[in-house]
């Protein structure tokens, strides 16, 4: 399972992550896992294009705050956030509205 997201923020790229292995703004990725992150309370996530290897540390994924889900694919973040972490779904739910989360609407 992978939830489709486009990048809607690009800004602040960390000098160790070569240009190519980096998100561009406006374009579309998929999320294959989502980690959550208990002291600092955030989530972010692995994507299927890019793979930020062991040549990018300390960094391995990517912010979600970088990101806007579309609102026909926000039932299926939610399973993939519960299939890859302990929350349950009212903890999702929060962290959701937590995070500000930008939701794409249908056009």
């Amino acid at each position: 399972m992978s939830v489709r997201v486009i990048c809607i923020d690009e800004k602040n790229k960390p000098s160790v992550i070569p240009a190519s292995k980096w998100v561009k703004e406006q374009e579309l990725y998929h999320i294959l896992m989502i980690f959550y992150s208990i002291p600092s309370k955030t989530m972010a996530y692995t994507l299927e294009e890019i793979d930020l290897d062991e040549s990018c540390a300390p960094y391995g994924v990517f912010d979600a705050k970088r990101f806007a889900i579309h609102q026909d694919d926000l039932e299926e973040f939610i399973e993939l956030a519960k299939n890859c972490t302990e929350l349950n779904d009212i903890e999702i739910k929060e962290l959701i509205e937590q995070e500000e989360f930008e939701i794409i609407e249908n056009e």
